[in-house]
């Protein structure tokens, strides 16, 4: 009987050890946690031209264990020629959600993401092509912040942009080639989407139960011998 007892003990002290990494994924802390791809920088273009535009896809991700909703604002560091100009279209693969200057954006109109669930946005940068040698040298840089907003906290992450208009010699008719989709995207975000999983507390606490199964049998056998 003493044998037994020192067994049950050792499963209950094993299990209130592991409890805390078991309740981990649940706690406050993990409520709300929105992840963006890229995350460190969305926008990395230094040669734009007047007709050129740069297309990036941005990817939202609910890491958090609720349902959230998600916004996005563009804050510029400095209130320059450039970033009055530039030209911004939002869009999901289904709806089109902002046309219209840079400057003159506000808010995305709040979004739905239940948990574990992601979403893209298609985000083009364009140079309107009528702009003249006086945007020659320029460049402007700004940041994209998301917010995340649950019933109880929230969550935000700052993307960093940068346009730079390159010195460009006006060709015969006046126009330049377009960038277009030729500009290669950067990946970065705020913070890192959550990646770990609970497999390996999962794979500790089998570890435990089989190990005491073990001693049981044992402890039986030796009461039959008895």
């Amino acid at each position: 009987m003493k044998s037994k007892k020192l067994m049950l003990s050792l499963a209950v002290v094993l299990l209130f050890s592991l409890s805390p990494f078991l309740n981990k994924s649940a706690s406050a802390d993990d409520r709300i946690s929105i992840g963006v791809f890229p995350n460190d920088t969305l926008f990395q273009v230094e040669n734009m031209k007047p007709g050129d535009w740069a297309p990036r896809t941005v990817t939202v991700e609910n890491n958090g264990q609720e349902a959230f909703s998600y916004s996005m604002h563009i804050e510029s560091e400095s209130t320059d020629k450039l970033f009055n100009e530039l030209l911004l279209e939002i869009k999901t693969p289904e709806i089109e959600l902002y046309t219209g200057k840079l400057a003159d954006f506000e808010n995305l109109e709040e979004r739905n993401l239940e948990r574990g669930e992601e979403e893209n946005l298609e985000l083009t940068i364009r140079f309107p092509s009528h702009l003249g040698n006086e945007f020659q040298g320029l460049n402007t840089a700004f940041n994209i912040i998301f917010t995340a907003k649950g019933d109880l906290d929230d969550a935000a992450v700052q993307v960093p942009g940068f346009i730079g208009s390159d010195e460009y010699p006006p060709s015969e008719n006046g126009s330049s080639p377009a960038l277009g989709s030729s500009d290669t995207p950067s990946h970065s975000g705020g913070t890192l989407p959550q990646t770990a999983t609970d497999i390996f507390l999962f794979l500790l606490l089998g570890a435990v139960l089989l190990i005491n199964g073990i001693l049981l049998y044992k402890y039986n056998q030796q009461r039959k011998r008895a």
